[in-house]
């Protein structure tokens, strides 16, 4: 990864929030913040095998990133949110390590993304544009497809179609979605321009 694509993904998540990439928008918005962290981790990360004068500057970010975490609520490591996913407010959301959210998504507090007790890799994956209400649980193997939404305080262990409105405990199936209907429900920002486009 070149660092331009880093500084592109950070604004994609940045414009989620309807925010810029500035020194005012990271001072007073922490969830900016977290998102700034995040990627820098992740591209220092990548970078510091075999060089070690990156090493230095990535156990600070990873510090800087860990310790606005902790005072978040979050627990979201490194490499598991695809871009311009958004976090409406800080509060508890717990994504498995080995779990990946998928572009565009949103996942509101409350959610967690645990794996099934019977193997470590057995872990929750999201598609692009997944809306997870708050309260949310997806355990096991489930595998979520694109511009799905799920209700608030729904439990989820099985996969689910795109374009899907599922809710319950556990959830079931309400009705199929299309993307104008889906457009609605999420709100998605005026900002993700063309992503109608690129998901469809």
């Amino acid at each position: 990864m070149k660092f331009a694509e880093c500084v592109d993904i950070i604004e994609c998540d940045l414009a989620s929030r309807k925010q810029r990439l500035s020194g005012l928008s990271i001072a007073k918005d922490p969830i900016s913040r977290f998102h700034l962290y995040l990627r820098l981790t992740e591209y220092f990360d990548l970078k510091r095998s075999g060089n070690a004068l990156v090493v230095p500057l990535y156990y600070f970010l990873k510090w800087r990133f860990q310790s606005l975490s902790v005072r978040l609520g979050f627990s979201i490591p490194e490499h598991t949110l695809g871009k311009g996913v958004y976090l409406p407010h800080y509060g508890s959301i717990l994504v498995n390590s080995k779990s990946f959210v998928g572009d565009y998504s949103v996942l509101n507090v409350g959610v967690v993304l645990g794996r099934h007790p019977s193997s470590k890799d057995a872990v929750p994956v999201l598609g692009e544009g997944v809306f997870l209400g708050p309260g949310v649980k997806v355990f096991g193997t489930a595998r979520i497809g694109a511009r799905s939404v799920i209700g608030a305080n729904s439990v989820v262990s099985y996969d689910i179609a795109s374009q899907q409105l599922w809710a319950g405990m556990p959830a079931v199936f309400k009705r199929a979605i299309e993307f104008e209907e889906y457009k609605k429900m999420v709100a998605i920002p005026d900002v993700w321009q063309g992503w109608e486009d690129a998901t469809s």
